[in-house]
C-alpha cells in the first residue's frame, strides 16, 4: 500500500495515523500509535529516521509534524498529541519485565513530551544550519 501524510490504518480497535518525514531517506514515515500503559491511553510517535534532516525543506516538514501532532496547541490538527516516542533503534530503554510498576521510559507525559520534541527540533535546526553554512563556504 502507498502511504501519504494523514493516512490511517485500523487494526482491531486501534487506528494508526501516518505522516511523511523526509529525514535521511525519501519515503521515511512517522507513525502515531495509540498505546495503553496500566489502562491509561497514550499516543506515541515512531519516527523512522525523521530527525536526520539533510535540508531546510526536510526540517520544515518535521517542524510542521511536531506542531500539528506533538505540541500543546488548540489549533493542532490531530485530536491526540504524541506524548511519547518509539525510537527506531530501541536500545538503552531497559527491560521493565521485572519492575512493572516503574515508569514507562517511552511515555513522557505532556510536559516532558513537549520538551523532548522542542529539543529534537533545536537539534535538527542546528544540523541544517551547519549543513547550509558548510555548503556556503565551498
Amino acid at each position: 500500500m502507498d502511504i501519504k501524510h494523514g493516512d490511517t490504518l485500523t487494526l482491531g480497535d486501534e487506528t494508526l495515523t501516518f505522516t511523511t518525514l523526509f529525514g535521511h531517506t525519501p519515503g521515511t514515515l512517522g507513525i502515531f500509535i495509540p498505546v495503553k500503559w496500566h489502562g491509561e491511553s497514550h499516543v506515541v510517535l515512531l519516527h523512522g529516521g525523521g530527525l536526520q534532516h539533510p535540508n531546510r525543506d526536510s526540517l520544515n516538514r518535521f517542524e510542521s509534524v511536531i506542531k500539528d501532532y506533538a505540541l500543546e496547541d488548540e489549533r493542532r490538527r490531530h485530536p491526540e498529541r504524541a506524548s511519547g516516542h518509539l525510537p527506531g533503534h530501541a536500545r538503552g530503554h531497559g527491560d521493565d519485565s521485572e519492575e512493572p510498576e516503574r515508569a514507562n521510559p517511552l511515555l513522557y507525559g505532556a510536559a516532558r513530551g513537549e520538551r523532548y520534541w522542542k529539543i529534537m527540533d533545536d537539534c535538527a535546526t542546528a544540523r541544517v544550519i551547519a549543513l547550509e553554512q558548510a555548503a556556503a563556504t565551498r
